[in-house]
């Protein structure tokens, strides 16, 4: 489903076409989104993009939908085949007292990617989860809204009552909501033991 029905079906059920609750159904949707994110753990969420390390740069900036990492390699550009796996500094851990023992490590700092020590063309391969695709008149659809629309719309309702003060009938759908967002966590470690699937990105 896409982002006009979704939201014409929760507010049909809602019967309000109201003007306040019409005019944050957007702020409804970011909510929704937010509780999502924070609890899923999907395939779909996948995505490989890959970046060239400069001598002279330690810092480069994550993806826009970037929520959490799963795995970094780093290679030479002409030897794929040959990897080496980059693991997060713990945090009681200086780069200086690992830098001494010639590993790679890297730190998330302010929405940037530390890696250290630097590294001249080679090349990093990143695997990260990404946060869902913000539903609205840009975009349309997300994988979530074409796979599991009911946690969409009961989500909504979820707010849309909330916001209309009916506590009663706001933790009804919030039961609903909970229940189709466990469904879509068993789909989604049924479909991890078959294979990641992964979006492909390429940055240079």
């Amino acid at each position: 489903m896409n982002y006009s029905e979704i939201v014409k079906l929760a507010l049909d059920t809602a019967d309000r076409n109201d003007s306040p609750v019409v005019e944050n159904v957007d702020s409804f949707l970011r909510v929704v989104e937010a509780r999502v994110n924070r609890v899923i753990d999907s395939v779909d969420q996948l995505v490989r993009t890959t970046l060239t390390l400069e001598n002279d740069e330690a810092y480069y900036a994550l993806p826009l939908d970037f929520a959490r990492i799963k795995q970094i390699d780093v290679y030479e550009l002409d030897n794929p085949s040959i990897r080496k796996q980059v693991i997060q500094l713990p945090r009681h851990e200086v780069f200086n007292a690992v830098l001494n023992k010639g590993e790679l490590r890297y730190q998330l700092i302010n929405n940037q990617l530390r890696v250290l020590p630097l590294q001249d063309g080679k090349v990093i391969e990143l695997v990260y989860y990404r946060n869902l695709l913000p539903l609205g008149n840009i975009n349309k659809t997300n994988w979530l809204s074409e796979t599991f629309p009911d946690i969409y719309i009961a989500g909504l309702l979820v707010e849309i009552s909330a916001f209309n003060k009916n506590l009663e009938v706001s933790m009804g759908w919030n039961s609903k909501f909970s229940s189709a967002l466990s469904d879509f966590i068993a789909y989604s470690k049924r479909k991890r033991i078959g294979g990641d699937t992964l979006v492909m990105r390429v940055k240079r």
